[in-house]
């Protein structure tokens, strides 16, 4: 399951960013604006704009670049992001470079690629907490290719930085990672418990992009149980935060889900 992280790119990671160079620059604040706010389709307007008028800024390339992989356009994310590396002018540009290249890879289904690029962003990085999003994504990749011993170990990692530094929101997105790795191992006892934990937690910081994975990742854990009814009753959740927020990929493979309970259901 890919995170969008997502996580991985809030208001804060924008200020950081914009606070490291020269210059203020309308268009791209209003691009990283547009993402903050969920806008997808309004980000990669003004982002487009925005790469225009800064053919050499990198900020400018990442935004848009973003912006397209929330939407479902992985080429374009891909290509734009790209040229985001091309103009970074530091480790912490690259780390977030590479972090979100993973992602795409990831969803692109080329593993070993997108493990590549999380342990480029994951050897760049020095502090601690920094590191929280790499392993929660290798931690994926290793999920994805089965090892799910190896997955938990690098999300019971994350856990313990986010623990430590009283990063809640990173807490409750590793959590509902770990609920759905478990779910995938047939722990339905652990896969409950984190799984709704992290949905608890999530719902109070009101991130709702991992509202939509975890009732989505609930689902799914009905769906293996064969508990029919509640599972589409959490896909049908997720299916209208996707909808709401134009998440597509997330959108169209819960659409699958609730297309494959209806038909087994006659």
């Amino acid at each position: 399951m890919v995170k969008k992280s997502i996580h991985f790119f809030l208001i804060f990671l924008f200020l950081f960013l914009f606070k490291n160079n020269a210059f203020a620059i309308d268009e791209i604040q209003e691009c990283f604006n547009y993402i903050n706010a969920q806008d997808y389709n309004r980000a990669i307007s003004v982002g487009q704009k925005a790469v225009n008028l800064y053919p050499a800024s990198h900020l400018a390339y990442f935004c848009l670049g973003e912006a397209y992989y929330l939407t479902g356009e992985i080429s374009d994310a891909i290509e734009t992001l790209k040229k985001a590396e091309q103009y970074s002018s530091s480790d912490s540009d690259l780390i977030h470079v590479y972090n979100l290249l993973g992602l795409i890879y990831h969803n692109k289904g080329e593993l070993d690629k997108a493990l590549s690029h999380y342990e480029q962003s994951l050897n760049l990085k020095t502090n601690e907490k920094d590191k929280i999003p790499a392993y929660n994504n290798i931690a994926n990749i290793y999920s994805d290719k089965g090892d799910l011993k190896q997955a938990i170990e690098y999300l019971q990692k994350a856990m313990d930085i986010s623990d430590k530094y009283d990063d809640y929101q990173s807490f409750a997105q590793v959590e509902i990672n770990l609920g759905n790795t478990y779910r995938k191992m047939k722990d339905f006892d652990n896969a409950q418990n984190y799984l709704f934990d992290g949905l608890k937690r999530i719902q109070k910081i009101g991130d709702t992009f991992w509202e939509g994975i975890a009732y989505k990742c609930i689902g799914f854990m009905y769906m293996d149980q064969g508990n029919k009814t509640p599972a589409e009753q959490y896909l049908n959740k997720a299916l209208e935060i996707f909808k709401s927020i134009g998440a597509q990929k997330e959108l169209e493979e819960v659409s699958r889900s609730i297309t494959w309970l209806k038909s087994q259901s006659k």
